[in-house]
């Protein structure tokens, strides 16, 4: 397999985010024009692909989205907010409550974007408006502070002629469908914990896969190994890669327990 390096990392470390899944990935990606990624979440594919054409980012989550736009128009400003930041536990619970009011309007979209960083980079397992993270080797700490040193400019740079939605998943493939458009898809796994996007039923997944199957454009799917999925697959010929990956030990499981993430393709 060849090894392709991601350009940059993620700025949030978003759950169930594709970082570790990059190396088998970013190599699978066709020739195209248009890149667009319905369930961006962290977009660990995106920021570590070469840039399209043209491109497309979308999430239903409209709190996420004021981090991109801020990230966009004012990476200044949350550069300020974020270098004032210390790995706290005061401080993760202030950012928790705001992302909280932010659920029917967003007053300050900088606020959030703040919000956002240190709820995705402190919260235990990068769970937003989980747990606050934390070790008794200072590794955390660390991390924090790491991650504040990597958010330069080149995130905004990378963001200039990117579009930006935040609007219903099937709609968006529907417009930017063409076939010229490569789609990757990572929608939360309906058997798993989905985190913020709680509610994604088997019949949202069985309307992504008919959504699959006519449209135009490419496809790639991150899943776990869901019976429809593996039906699909043998009925119209998708290719697919199953990977087995090890799951680390966390406060609610006390031994490593393996999964399988399932790569699906119609190229």
């Amino acid at each position: 397999m060849t090894t392709v390096k991601p350009l940059l990392k993620t700025p949030i470390s978003y759950y169930g985010g594709k970082q570790m899944m990059l190396r088998h990935i970013l190599p699978k990606i066709p020739e195209h024009h248009t890149y667009c990624e319905p369930f961006f979440g962290g977009g660990a594919l995106f920021w570590g692909k070469a840039p399209s054409s043209f491109e497309v980012v979308n999430d239903i989550n409209n709190r996420l989205i004021s981090f991109y736009k801020v990230l966009k128009y004012d990476i200044d400003e949350l550069q300020r907010l974020i270098n004032e930041t210390f790995h706290s536990r005061q401080q993760h619970r202030e950012t928790a409550q705001e992302y909280q009011s932010g659920e029917a309007e967003i007053r300050d979209a900088l606020r959030m974007a703040w919000s956002i960083w240190v709820q995705t980079n402190m919260s235990f397992s990068c769970v937003i408006d989980g747990g606050f993270g934390y070790d008794r080797k200072g590794s955390t700490a660390l991390k924090i502070y790491n991650k504040k040193k990597m958010l330069t400019d080149a995130y905004q740079e990378r963001l200039k002629r990117v579009t930006i939605e935040s609007y219903d998943v099937l709609k968006v493939m529907k417009a930017y469908d063409s076939p010229e458009t490569f789609f990757y898809l990572d929608p939360p796994y309906v058997t798993s914990d989905q985190g913020a996007y709680k509610g994604y039923t088997l019949d949202d997944f069985r309307n992504l896969l008919e959504a699959c199957l006519k449209m135009q454009g490419k496809f790639l799917l991150s899943s776990y190994p869901e019976p429809i999925l593996m039906d699909y697959r043998d009925r119209f010929g998708w290719k697919s890669e199953d990977i087995k990956k090890t799951l680390a030990v966390d406060g609610r499981r006390a031994q490593k327990k393996e999964k399988t993430e399932c790569l699906t393709w119609n190229y």
